[in-house]
């Protein structure tokens, strides 16, 4: 004989397996690369996300530069990074290297295969970062600093040193009161007979600005993933915005 008890779970247990029956059917818990909760869905909703981020950040851009045409357009904006968080999530990203200064988030790292390649730019002798790289994947690295008066003390597996600077051509600057050798992208790339970098990581303390101002005017992006670390443009020059904009053409995050 049943009891109340045993009615009440037979009717939770139809009512549940009525709910998951109306899911599986409508696709609810379907894998099918149609449907939204599938990877490409995913995708096409960060696509949508970013766009849209994007199109805040130029009102945003618009209303700094009516909003006081004599300041300079850096101490115009409340906080200068605001203009750079993140648009888009990564499900693979990791911290790669040391906490604090030194250490960057990257996209994918462990899924690359070789060949792949990495360029460092800027490592004032701190190589964490290169050597949790080469731990982790099997790529190719390329450290640069010109302000080294020796080589790193620990340079991992499958890396190089090169005493050589990136800038927007090839010369000698004085840079920490030393002479150092630097050169395009495009130039150290040849020389190197390099044609694609997967990862490419830049901390040259304000000299970005000038570097991907000349890679905007000549449309050379030989990269898949950039890792930089922007500072105040040394000269607070006008039209620093429009930089920020190029560097929104690159969507860095």
């Amino acid at each position: 004989v049943e009891t109340t008890q045993q009615r009440r779970i037979y009717l939770i247990f139809a009512v549940v397996l009525s709910v998951l029956l109306y899911l599986f059917s409508t696709g609810g818990f379907s894998s099918s690369p149609d449907k939204d909760a599938s990877w490409p869905g995913w995708v096409l909703r960060r696509e949508d996300f970013h766009s849209e981020r994007m199109e805040r950040r130029k009102k945003l851009i618009n209303q700094i530069r009516s909003f006081d045409s004599k300041r300079s357009e850096w101490s115009a904006i409340p906080f200068p990074y605001y203009l750079h968080e993140p648009s888009w999530q990564c499900p693979f990203s990791e911290r790669v290297g040391k906490l604090g200064d030194g250490g960057k988030w990257i996209c994918g790292l462990r899924m690359l295969k070789a060949p792949c390649l990495i360029y460092s730019f800027g490592s004032e002798g701190d190589t964490s970062f290169e050597s949790e790289a080469s731990y982790i994947s099997e790529c190719e690295i390329h450290i640069f600093d010109p302000t080294l008066t020796t080589p790193p003390k620990h340079i991992p597996p499958r890396a190089t040193y090169h005493k050589l600077g990136l800038s927007n051509n090839q010369t000698v600057e004085t840079i920490l009161d030393q002479s150092a050798k630097v050169n395009t992208l495009k130039g150290i790339m040849d020389e190197l007979g390099h044609k694609h970098i997967d990862i490419l990581k830049v901390d040259i303390e304000h000299m970005e600005w000038r570097v991907f101002h000349q890679l905007a005017e000549t449309n050379y992006y030989p990269f898949d993933q950039l890792s930089i670390e922007l500072h105040e443009p040394q000269d607070r020059k006008a039209g620093f915005l429009d930089e920020i904009i190029e560097f929104d053409q690159l969507s860095i995050e």
